[in-house]
């Protein structure tokens, strides 16, 4: 059942835009630059102290 509904994604609902977003977004994790950006506006929030020192 399970390698019906992958087989099935795969097979029919690719779309070459959403494959190369969705990379480019897994991606944006490697190097830290997501938590970076997130640490920088939650820098600028009230009542994030501490969150923005775990985060960066």
């Amino acid at each position: 059942m399970d390698f019906a509904i992958l087989d099935f994604i795969q097979n029919f609902l690719r779309c070459t835009f959403l494959d190369e977003m969705l990379s480019f977004i897994t991606h944006l994790g490697d190097g830290g630059l997501i938590w970076i950006a997130a640490g920088v506006v939650m820098l600028f929030s009230k009542n994030t102290e501490n969150a923005v020192l775990w985060c960066l």
